[in-house]
């Protein structure tokens, strides 16, 4: 591959890792949003609700308040997932344009790689 080459797939994986980072970022924030979503409905409806329907409800509420957490923790595990993809490609990038930079050299100096 010609210098050229190697550093538009660098700029590529440049830009690929700065997506990934993006995503990440945005996923993070979702599971934010997610986390503890349920939670103030317990204590609101022990304020103005008594009695067997709103012992139910809250226990609903408890199951429901795990399964969006859980969510909410496995978005945050995709995002890191998505940093250190991100990562990878920052670091192949870098390889990439000292590829590019060494067969410029060896080409300036008459060396064949």
């Amino acid at each position: 591959m010609t210098p050229e080459g190697l550093r538009r797939l660098a700029a590529k994986r440049t830009a690929e890792a700065a997506d990934l980072h993006s995503d990440a970022a945005r996923l993070r924030s979702q599971a934010g949003v997610l986390e503890g979503l349920l939670d103030p409905l317990v204590s609101m409806s022990q304020r103005v609700w008594r009695g067997p329907a709103a012992d139910e409800f809250e226990k609903q509420v408890r199951v429901h308040a795990g399964r969006v957490n859980e969510q909410a923790r496995a978005l945050s595990g995709v995002a890191t997932d998505f940093d250190r993809m991100a990562g990878q490609k920052k670091r192949e990038a870098v390889r990439l344009q000292a590829q590019a930079a060494a067969i410029e050299e060896a080409a300036g100096t008459g060396a064949v790689m």
